[in-house]
């Protein structure tokens, strides 16, 4: 990214540059990744039945499979609202159900867009504009939250509504009545503000005293009013409708908040238990109508995780987990960007926020310890790192859980990544520059002596910037590839319907009975899958067949981790000895990262002289690779296959 200008029209096109690219990474993991896994299973097939089965709440999937812990319909319903159109659109079109599903994450991952969006604007307005260019290309380079910003898991729909929290916390507007959505003036502007943001004018003969206090008043209102008890209350709705551990973060904001005196302590308390009352009400009066019984979900699972603490069945990790492991995959090679955020390299070239005159960023000029700490993104990296601690005493870990805490750190990140972009593109360094300016131009310290060392650490800080981006991508580019060999299920499915495509309603083929197994199920099956239930397929996910005996004679085709030698096992004594279902097609999946062997490229040998190319024929060179292994069958029962129903596969042909 070259230097930013500090005019604001520069600022808003890279801003707008980051956020298309934020757009683009999100829409690749899209179209690389489109199934979904188990975790995100509840979202999805409830948009699933609020899109195709709608009134019908009595055949809807989460009656049948509940799950371990209840969930919230209101995301779901969100979600369902935002597609609706385009799931309407491919209904006109003809195109396949399945096409739904990719509409339903696409309309989850322009709510997390837009939402972004409002978060990178309160950067800029806070940080300068150049910080919250860097924020939208540090986020686009990582994997995590690019990749799970269009998948429906309630960490996904609960970041969505932290990011409107964080967007107002950074804000260096007086936020007003921000459920009404006014905004005042700017931060310590020193005049009073109407709704549209304006300032009023004053009566004329006014008397001097009068206005003193008034402006004394409104500098006390801008003061603790800034955004913070929006972000309050935002928190607080996360917390109670989606993710309870949203509290984990919510309790070093509010201290943060109370410390930089944004906020007050019983105000604050009274914006949370509002937020806490109508946000509870409506979960309570839809989750209730949606479950058939009175219901808070969150309730019940904070409930199951904090009391009962049975969590821990589904594996444990050490304590540093999060610091050794998680957060530096989430991160990447961007955390490299944090120390800088820190460091006393100068203030972003062109960062000039709204605010204060001068330049400095309203509320929060740049601040420093002695002269070895920057640390103008304290009051919110901290917060996130201790949340990020205070999760570390769980015994159960999974990312996700600290997907929180990541816009926060990657808004430290974009700030180091600014800074070291302006120092980079500066003529020298901030101390050298301040004394050449004052030094006579035969002074030592004026050109020759000083100018060799900020030229090299120019170069560095350029080195660091870049190689960090590019670093990030190339291994989210790798992770994505990785990433997309988790979803055998939803792909074995998919064969399925390839191989054993009906002709249509009057089809011999168009009754077919399909199981689809847990193992199946866990890796990328959903409703929007079952394309084939139009021309009278069923599809079964019933967990209570044991038995090889259980499935002969009641299913045509399993989606399943079994074997047919376990079919043939439990089944013998068929006629002709042959066995009751046959493997039609076998779908790979992810088995670990590791080294793979690689024969010299042709196209490379061809090109080199015979005496150099000669010595690498046939050798092979290892390189960083995924591995697989066979992971789910496609079995059609051998009476199937016999007549012909599996394109062209015979008896004892596997495909």
């Amino acid at each position: 990214m070259p230097p930013l200008a500090p005019g604001g029209g520069e600022h808003r096109a890279w801003q707008t540059f980051g956020d298309g690219l934020l757009a683009l990474s999100m829409a690749v993991h899209l179209w690389v990744s489109p199934f979904a896994k188990v975790e995100e299973s509840f979202n999805l097939q409830a948009v699933h039945d609020l899109l195709v089965r709608r009134w019908d709440l009595g055949n809807y999937d989460h009656l049948e499979f509940p799950g371990v812990v209840p969930r919230t319909f209101i995301g779901a319903s969100a979600v369902a609202f935002v597609a609706w159109p385009l799931h309407f659109v491919r209904g006109l079109l003809g195109l396949p159900l399945f096409h739904s599903q990719l509409a339903s994450r696409a309309a989850l991952g322009v709510l997390f867009w837009a939402a972004f969006r409002k978060f990178r604007a309160g950067v800029a307005s806070r940080l300068g504009g150049d910080v919250g260019a860097c924020l939208g290309v540090v986020t686009a380079v990582q994997f995590h939250l690019p990749f799970y910003a269009t998948r429906t898991l309630p960490n996904t729909l609960a970041l969505v509504v932290l990011l409107l929290a964080y967007a107002q916390w950074f804000d260096g507007r007086d936020s007003g009545n921000f459920l009404l959505g006014s905004g005042g003036g700017e931060k310590n502007g020193g005049g009073s503000s109407d709704l549209n943001g304006g300032e009023k004018p004053e009566p004329e003969g006014s008397k001097p005293e009068r206005k003193g206090r008034r402006e004394a008043h409104q500098d006390s209102k801008n003061e603790e009013n800034n955004g913070g008890y929006a972000c309050i209350a935002f928190m607080t709705a996360a917390a109670v409708v989606f993710r309870c551990d949203v509290l984990v973060l919510a309790a070093p904001a509010g201290l943060s908040m109370l410390l930089t005196r944004r906020v007050t302590f019983l105000r604050g308390v009274a914006v949370g238990l509002a937020a806490l009352s109508a946000s509870l009400a409506a979960t309570v009066c839809l989750d209730s109508v949606m479950w058939r019984r009175p219901l808070w979900p969150e309730g019940e699972v904070f409930f199951f995780n904090a009391v009962e603490n049975k969590s821990s069945a589904w594996g444990t990790l050490p304590a540093h987990w999060y610091f050794t492991s998680a957060l530096p995959r989430a991160l990447l090679a961007t955390a490299l960007l944090l120390p800088a955020s820190l460091a006393p390299l100068g203030q972003p070239l062109g960062g000039q926020p709204r605010g204060k005159p001068g330049g400095a960023p309203a509320g929060s000029s740049p601040r420093r310890a002695g002269s070895w700490l920057d640390v103008t993104v304290l009051p919110w990296l901290a917060p996130a790192l201790g949340s990020v601690a205070l999760y570390s005493a769980l015994p159960h870990k999974e990312l996700r859980f600290v997907f929180p805490a990541l816009p926060l750190i990657n808004a430290a990140a974009a700030h180091g990544l600014a800074k070291l972009l302006s120092f980079a593109s500066s003529s020298s360094s901030p101390s050298s520059s301040s004394s050449s300016s004052s030094a006579s131009p035969n002074s030592p310290n004026s050109h020759g002596a000083n100018s060799a060392r900020p030229v090299l650490l120019r170069g560095l800080a350029g080195l660091l910037a870049l190689g960090a981006l590019g670093a990030s991508l190339g291994a989210a580019a790798f992770l994505a590839h990785a990433a997309s060999w988790n979803y055998p299920g939803g792909h074995a499915l998919a064969a399925a319907h390839r191989l054993l495509a009906p002709a249509g309603p009057n089809s011999r083929w168009a009754g077919l009975r399909v199981h689809i197994d847990a193992a199946a199920a866990m890796t990328g099956v959903s409703r929007f899958g079952e394309l084939h239930r139009g021309v009278g397929w069923t599809y079964s996910k019933a967990e209570n067949l044991t038995a090889p005996g259980d499935f002969v004679g009641e299913f045509d085709v399993l989606v399943t981790a079994k074997s047919p030698e376990w079919f043939a096992a439990g089944t013998q004594g068929r006629k002709g000895g042959i066995p009751p279902f046959v493997v039609v097609h076998t779908e790979r999946g992810f088995d670990r990262v590791g080294l793979l062997w690689a024969p010299s490229p042709p196209w490379l040998l061809e090109r080199l002289p015979s005496a150099v190319s000669r010595p690498f024929a046939g050798a092979k060179f290892p390189f960083l690779g995924v591995q697989t292994t066979p992971k789910i069958n496609v079995l059609a029962s051998s009476d199937l296959v016999r007549d012909g129903a599996c394109n062209g596969v015979e008896l004892g042909e596997e495909g």
